[in-house]
């Protein structure tokens, strides 16, 4: 009988712990999720004469915020219309190198590759970056709260023109 209850507190205080460490709720698809939601904005912001939104995806009030929002602002105000570096097209792939989860924080590792097109002018800019994402979950909720950028390799190729 005594080893019954103790069998039944041990689960039950793993259940407990595993339920505060949001074990439960953990989802890395939803977290990759997130991430291509917020490159996506990101890239936007290219051909968008209206800066994009990030609620929803960026924690607010957060350091990477007020980061992030200085950062996509000039991203919208240098290639606006009239700038001479209107982008006719901007297009983008993530590859996930890793997804960690632990203390109800994820920590994706992923390879960002853009592909800049300007109007008016034959070149095509690629960068290719290593981005370490940060992410908090808050129950079902999950933000953004840092995006460490390394290695970035600009090319820019002339495209085939007839």
């Amino acid at each position: 009988m005594c080893l019954v209850g103790i069998i039944l507190a041990g689960t039950a205080g793993y259940f407990i712990y595993a339920d505060i460490n949001g074990l439960f709720l953990r989802s890395d698809d939803q977290a990759k999720a997130l991430v291509d939601e917020y490159v996506t904005s990101v890239v936007r912001n290219y051909t968008s004469d209206q800066k994009q939104s990030f609620r929803g995806i960026v924690k607010q009030g957060c350091d990477f915020w007020y980061l992030n929002n200085y950062k996509t602002s000039n991203i919208a105000k240098s290639h606006s219309e009239g700038t001479g570096f209107e982008v006719d097209k901007a297009d983008y792939s993530i590859d996930y190198n890793s997804v960690s989860y632990s203390n109800k924080q994820y920590t994706i590792d992923a390879t960002v590759t853009k592909i800049i097109r300007y109007r008016n002018t034959p070149e095509t800019d690629t960068s290719v970056s290593r981005h370490i994402f940060t992410i908090e979950q808050d129950g079902h909720e999950m933000f953004i709260v840092n995006d460490e950028k390394y290695d970035e390799f600009i090319s820019t190729e002339t495209r085939d023109t007839p």
